[in-house]
């Protein structure tokens, strides 16, 4: 997942539970954040 904005413990918690409704099964889900930079060829 990629956001530019910084992810909420509730934003976390909604996709859990949308999981676990669509999946039939719990889930936990753990983001790692950290800052992304990305580098591209000259052109």
């Amino acid at each position: 997942m990629r956001a530019k904005e910084p992810v909420t413990p509730r934003q976390v918690q909604l996709l859990e539970e949308f999981i676990e409704r669509e999946m039939g099964q719990p889930f936990t889900l753990i983001f790692q954040v950290g800052e992304v930079e990305e580098v591209r060829r000259e052109k």
